[in-house]
């Protein structure tokens, strides 16, 4: 009887973490959605990598942390962003972030400003920096961003149990929610934009126009 209660236990608390992630995943796509394309430089989506196998989670957010406030200061500008950590099969964390309002900066900045006193990178083996733009069809890079949320935590064991999943600015721009208490009314076709929805559960988001 008490392995069953552990067993039932276990299996609450695992559903009460999907439900959590799920939300957060939610809340990254509707906040990516009120601020795609709403400042004067292209989104950007950016992996930043180290060399060195890290699974420390403090020691590497500081450098990510780190890393922002260098970037902030080079381009003089108030970027805005949202970041999801990943742990890689090597047992390494590296980061996927969407920046909002960045201006053009050269790889090999980007570069220097990663690695730029970071103790799990070298001369020699120098952290990687992968950035590219984002174009209007932005559903893909969310969708990607959202579903690692969900499945990645639970297949490899809930490593960030207890901490936030999202890294994100404070002043990112808030989207507005409209809650429809009926299914069979929602948005008409022509008040959506095309292509732009996210299913979580039995929840349908769109982005309107």
């Amino acid at each position: 009887i008490h392995e069953l209660e552990e067993t039932l236990q276990e299996e609450k608390r695992k559903e009460y973490r999907i439900r959590t992630l799920a939300r957060a995943s939610a809340s990254l796509w509707r906040t990516h959605q009120a601020n795609a394309n709403q400042y004067k430089e292209k989104d950007k989506f950016l992996t930043l990598t180290t060399k060195e196998a890290i699974i420390d989670i403090d020691a590497m957010d500081y450098q990510f942390k780190k890393f922002i406030q260098r970037l902030k200061r080079n381009t003089k500008t108030k970027i805005q962003y949202q970041a999801v950590r990943e742990l890689q099969e090597r047992q390494a964390i590296h980061y996927h972030v969407i920046i909002y309002g960045m201006p053009f900066v050269p790889h090999s900045t980007l570069l220097e400003l990663w690695n730029k006193d970071n103790p799990f990178t070298s001369k020699k083996k120098l952290s990687g920096v992968n950035i590219k733009a984002i174009a209007d069809g932005i559903e893909e890079m969310t969708s990607y961003l959202t579903s690692y949320q969900l499945k990645d935590l639970i297949e490899k064991g809930d490593w960030l149990l207890g901490r936030k999943t999202i890294l994100a600015s404070k002043d990112l721009k808030k989207p507005d929610v409209m809650e429809f208490s009926d299914q069979a009314i929602k948005p008409l076709p022509h008040q959506i934009k095309k292509g732009i929805t996210f299913i979580d559960s039995n929840v349908t988001y769109y982005r309107l126009k």
